[in-house]
C-alpha cells in the first residue's frame, strides 16, 4: 500500500512538472522569418559599356538600415555597387556593367542581406549596336572663278546612333580637300564629333567632287560627298539707265561680238575677228538705225605698233604698245588727240592728253577686286579700246579718277559677288549705276 502511494506521489510530481513545462512553452514565440524579393531590371546594360541597371528590393522582418548585397552568380565584368539601404521594407540594388562585360541573359542571380537570400532574378545584358551618321551628307561648295581666294570652310557633324561606344579612325586624305581634326574621336551612345572641310586653293577649272568616308569601330562607316566647281565666268551683259551691252565670245574667251541697245532697241552690233597669233585684225561695225555709218576696220601690227584703217576713212588711230601688251601710246589720226599712258601692276594710273593746244592729265587708283573682265582673254589692248569701256582693261576696278586741270573729279562705289567680281558700279557725280551679269563658260 505504501508503495503504491509513493508511486502515486511520483506520478503527480511528473504531471505537475509536465504542466509547468507546458506552460512556459506555450508562453515563448518563435523569431519572425526574414525574406527578401528582387523585382525586374530597370533600365538598359549594353556588353561593353560602363552602364547601371537597378532593381527593386523589397523585404520582409529586416531592419531599416544599409546593407552591402551579396549576389551570387554574378558573370564577369559585372559588380554590385554601394549598398541596399532598405527603409519601410523598401530598397534598391544597382548592378554595374564594365567593358568587359558580355551580352547574355543570366537567370540565377540572388541577393543575400541581413542573412536572407532572394529567389532567382533575371540580368538582361544587350549586345552593342555600332552605327554612325554625318550631317549634311552633301556639302556644294558651288562654283568660284578660276583664281579664287580660299573658299569658306563647312562642318561636318559625326552621330553615334548605336548602343555601343565607338572610336572614330583618323580622318581619310581626301584630294583637292583640307580636312580639319576631329574634335573627339571616342562616342559614346548619343554623342557627336565634328570637322571642317573647305577645297584647295588654285584647283584647276573643272569639277572636284569627292567622297569623304569617315569610319569607325564596328566596321561603321558615314559618306559625305563633297562637291566644288572652279569655273570661268565671262561678263554677259551690262546695263545702265535703259541701256545695255551683250557680250559674246569664241572658243578661246577672246570678246567676238558685243551688241548694244537702248531702250531695247538694237543700235549697233560691233564683231571682232583675230588672227593666229591672237591679235585683234579687224572690227566690223553694223548700225542698225543707219547702215550708212556701217564700217570695217581693220588692224595691222607691225612690231609694237597696232594701225587702224578704216574703210570709211583711212587710217583713223595707231597704238604703242609695251612688252606686256598694254598701250603706252594712242593717236587718233582725225581729232589731233595723242595720249599717253602709264601703267602699274595691271592698272592704268596715269594718263597724259592732248587735243590741239589743249593737254589735259589724269590719274587714277583702284580697288583690289578683279575687273568684270577678268576672265576674258582678248588682248589687254583690244579690252582698252574695243570693250565699250577702257576700264575694263585693268586688272582691277576703278576708285576714283582725278583730272590735274579742274575739279572734274570722279569716284566710283561697288558691290561684289562671292567671286570678287563686281556685280554694281555707281558713278558719283552722274549718279549712274551699272549692273554687271557674268555666265560660266
Amino acid at each position: 500500500m505504501t508503495n503504491f502511494k509513493f508511486q502515486m506521489r511520483k506520478v503527480a510530481a511528473i504531471a505537475a512538472c509536465l504542466a509547468v513545462a507546458i506552460m512556459f512553452s506555450s508562453c515563448k514565440k518563435d523569431d519572425p522569418k526574414k525574406t527578401v524579393a528582387v523585382a525586374a531590371q530597370v533600365g538598359t546594360m549594353t556588353a561593353g559599356e560602363t552602364q547601371m541597371v537597378t532593381f527593386a528590393v523589397t523585404t520582409e522582418n529586416i531592419a531599416d538600415g544599409s546593407y552591402t548585397p551579396q549576389v551570387a552568380n554574378l558573370p564577369t565584368g559585372i559588380t554590385a555597387q554601394g549598398k541596399v539601404d532598405i527603409s519601410a521594407n523598401k530598397g534598391t540594388l544597382t548592378l554595374a556593367g564594365s567593358a568587359t562585360t558580355q551580352a547574355g541573359t543570366p537567370d540565377n542571380l540572388t541577393l543575400t542581406i541581413d542573412g536572407a537570400t532572394s529567389k532567382k532574378f533575371t540580368l538582361t545584358v544587350t549586345a552593342a549596336t555600332y552605327s554612325i551618321s554625318a550631317n549634311p551628307t552633301t556639302l556644294p561648295f558651288g562654283s568660284l572663278s578660276e583664281g579664287y581666294e580660299q573658299h569658306e570652310e563647312k562642318i561636318v557633324t559625326i552621330t553615334n546612333n548605336g548602343t555601343g561606344t565607338i572610336t572614330l579612325n583618323a580622318l581619310p586624305s581626301v584630294t583637292n580637300y583640307t580636312l580639319g581634326t576631329l574634335s573627339k574621336t571616342t562616342l559614346a551612345a548619343g554623342e557627336t564629333a565634328s570637322f571642317t572641310v573647305r577645297p584647295n586653293t588654285n584647283l584647276a577649272v573643272g569639277t572636284h567632287n569627292r567622297e569623304i568616308n569617315v569610319t569607325g569601330t564596328g566596321n561603321t562607316s558615314a559618306k559625305v560627298n563633297a562637291e566644288f566647281e572652279v569655273a570661268v565666268f565671262l561678263l554677259e551683259e551690262v546695263q545702265w539707265s535703259g541701256a545695255r551691252n551683250v557680250f559674246e565670245y569664241d572658243d578661246k574667251d577672246r570678246i567676238k561680238k558685243y551688241t548694244h541697245y537702248i531702250g531695247g532697241q538694237l543700235l549697233y552690233v560691233s564683231t571682232l575677228k583675230y588672227d593666229d597669233e591672237g591679235d585683234m585684225i579687224e572690227e566690223k561695225h553694223e548700225d542698225q538705225r543707219d547702215p550708212a555709218n556701217n564700217s570695217i576696220t581693220t588692224l595691222t601690227r607691225n612690231g609694237n605698233t597696232i594701225t587702224c584703217t578704216s574703210n570709211n576713212g583711212g587710217v583713223t588711230c595707231s597704238y604703242e604698245l609695251n612688252a606686256e601688251g598694254f598701250p603706252i601710246k594712242a593717236t587718233w589720226v582725225a581729232e589731233n588727240i595723242t595720249a599717253t599712258y602709264t601703267w602699274h601692276n595691271g592698272n592704268l594710273i596715269k594718263e597724259e592728253q592732248k587735243e590741239g593746244s589743249y593737254s589735259y592729265t589724269y590719274t587714277y587708283t583702284y580697288d583690289e577686286y578683279k575687273t568684270p573682265m577678268h576672265n576674258c582673254k582678248s588682248p589687254k589692248w583690244v579690252l582698252h579700246f574695243w570693250s565699250w569701256n577702257s576700264g575694263l582693261g585693268n586688272k582691277n576696278n576703278l576708285k576714283t579718277v582725278d583730272l590735274e586741270e579742274g575739279d572734274d573729279d570722279e569716284t566710283y562705289e561697288y558691290t561684289y559677288n562671292n567671286d570678287g567680281f563686281p556685280l554694281t558700279q555707281t558713278m558719283s557725280s552722274y549718279s549712274i549705276t551699272y549692273t554687271y551679269k557674268y555666265k560660266k563658260k
